[in-house]
Order: C-alpha cells, then sequence, then structure tokens
C-alpha cells in the first residue's frame, strides 16, 4: 500500500496545474529579463501562488529561473531574474490567491527585433505564448507587460522610442486592450570601462510616461552588477520588487505593503535580508517598512498609522 500511495503522489506531482480566474503578466526584453543574477540554494523553493507557463503550454508552479521556458526553448543559463521579487511583492501586497507569469525575454537584441512582423520571432513568440495562456482557463486576465531592454541599443538611443512606441502599440493592440499597462525598467548605472554611456538611453527610458499613455518607468539608482550590463543578485531583487510597485500603482492602484495589509490588519512578511535596515522617513506616504525584530519581520503599511511613514530603500 505504502509503494501505490507514493507512486500516486509522484504522479499527481506531475499534473498540470489549474489556473481559473487569474491574473498574468508578460515578462518581455533582454538578457537581465531572461535573469543572470546568482540563484542561491534559498532562491530555488517553488514561489507560493505563482504559476509559470511551460514549454508544454501548461501553467506549472513557478520557481527559479523563470526565464528557463522563454522563446520556447529550455535555457540552462537563466538565473535569477526581476520576475522573482516581481512576483512575491505583488502576491505579498495584494489579496491575489495566485498569478501566472509568461517569460519571454531573449538576450542580445534590439528593440528592432521585437518589432511585429520582424523575421526573428521575438513578438510573434510573446503573443503566442501569452495567447496559449489565456486561452488555458477562463476569466483569465493579462494584467500588464513588464519590459527591460536597451543594452543593445544603448549607441541608438535616439531612434528608440519611435520603436518602442510601434511595439507597444501593436501589442495593446494584439490583446484588445488599448490601456494595457506597460512598465519599462532603466539600463545599468555603474561604471564600466569600455561600455558605452547608458545616459542617453536611460534619458528615454525616463520620457517614456511623457510619451505612450498608461506606462511607468522602473528606476536602476543604487543597483550594481555583476559585469557590465547585468545587475548581480541583491540588484535583480530590488529591480524586481520597484517593476512590482509600478504595477500595483497602474493596475491595483495602490502601493506595495509587504504581505500586504488587509483591512488594516498586519500580517508577517517575506523580505530580502539585504533590505533590512536600510531605511528612510521622509516619504509624503508610507510605501512599506520593514524592521528585524528578533528573528522576525513587521511590516507598516500605507495607511498612514505611524507618523514616521517609514519605507525602505529599493
Amino acid at each position: 500500500m505504502l509503494g501505490i500511495f507514493i507512486t500516486v503522489l509522484f504522479w499527481v506531482a506531475f499534473l498540470p496545474v489549474s489556473a481559473s480566474s487569474m491574473d498574468i503578466f508578460l515578462l518581455i526584453g533582454q538578457s537581465n529579463m531572461r535573469g543572470r543574477g546568482k540563484v542561491e540554494d534559498q532562491d530555488t523553493a517553488v514561489i507560493e501562488g505563482v504559476l509559470l507557463l511551460n514549454l508544454q503550454n501548461e501553467w506549472e508552479p513557478a520557481k527559479n529561473p523563470l526565464a528557463r521556458f522563454a522563446q520556447n526553448e529550455y535555457d540552462d543559463r537563466a538565473m535569477i531574474s526581476p520576475g522573482y521579487t516581481f512576483s512575491t511583492t505583488i502576491m505579498d501586497s495584494t489579496d491575489l490567491t495566485q498569478i501566472g507569469l509568461v517569460v519571454d525575454p531573449q538576450p542580445t537584441t534590439r528593440v528592432e527585433q521585437w518589432q511585429k512582423g520582424h523575421r526573428s520571432g521575438l513578438y510573434a513568440s510573446a503573443v503566442a505564448r501569452t495567447n496559449t495562456a489565456l486561452a488555458l482557463e477562463p476569466n483569465t486576465t493579462l494584467k500588464a507587460i513588464l519590459w527591460h531592454q536597451g543594452e543593445s541599443d544603448a549607441e541608438q538611443a535616439n531612434a528608440y522610442m519611435g520603436k518602442l512606441k510601434a511595439m507597444v502599440a501593436d501589442l495593446r493592440a494584439e490583446f484588445k486592450n488599448p490601456q494595457l499597462p506597460f512598465v519599462v525598467g532603466e539600463l545599468a548605472q555603474w561604471s564600466y570601462p569600455g561600455r558605452p554611456s547608458t545616459d542617453p538611453m536611460n534619458r528615454v527610458l525616463k520620457s517614456v510616461p511623457d510619451s505612450i499613455s498608461h506606462t511607468s518607468v522602473v528606476s536602476s539608482d543604487g543597483l550594481t552588477g555583476r559585469d557590465k550590463w547585468h545587475f548581480d543578485r541583491e540588484s535583480q531583487l530590488i529591480l524586481g520588487a520597484r517593476y512590482a510597485e509600478k504595477v500595483l500603482e497602474l493596475v491595483y492602484r495602490g502601493t506595495p505593503v509587504v504581505r500586504g495589509a488587509v483591512n488594516g490588519t498586519f500580517r508577517p512578511a517575506r523580505v530580502p535580508d539585504a533590505w533590512i535596515g536600510r531605511i528612510k522617513s521622509s516619504q509624503p506616504f508610507g510605501v512599506f517598512m520593514s524592521q528585524k525584530m528578533n528573528n522576525s519581520v513587521r511590516a507598516w503599511d500605507l495607511l498612514g498609522r505611524s507618523s514616521q511613514r517609514p519605507e525602505i530603500i529599493r
């Protein structure tokens, strides 16, 4: 009997996951969105409440690296990406029971290669995989697109905005949502010998909300790298939380709280240790703060219950 029980458990563990009534997100761009931060032991567990579209066009419980199925191929080089803390922050800051990720970036690509109809097939893959995800279960909704790209266009920043605008318009038409939120991320700001300056491209990216409606831009201020272009593990974690903050503002009309303060009730939080103690208290209203106390974490939300309204510096 024990052998039959174990066999049944093994079989059940590999059944496709059902995902009715779910918000999903499309993550595209180039190598930083695919992930180049080191995966550590604590990063390998299944991410609670988060599903990932796999190569069999089925939902499976998400775990790192999230971009291992990108562009219809298995990538054993994918590492920690912004999708990790993006998804955990969304789950921690809302009352959603689950979300789905379609992670489809491709390293070393230019914005031109992401245009509709380009022979690269990048746009076509992202659209096809997202439509597949939307069709898997009823009441599944694409809530936002996360974009991190521009390193390959760093020396042609002046030509970037027009191509980005065309791509966003085409994607919104594909998904029949002219107000589909689209969030871009800034490039590396650290100094590195021989690398083209990222200042011109970051100026373009900062101006995206002025040129394209229903968009936002994620800052790379203070982030650090593992090489000339790629964010290190800690910075990937911070970048993902910053993406979540923008999506929470655009989609859920809120700002992040740790583990969500629901009806004013504070709950335990999951916060990377690297953030603990990096706090400021001068924000006009709180985003969130966490503080390590006796090996536990407490969270204060944006409801203004503390006059200090402190915030993690992210």
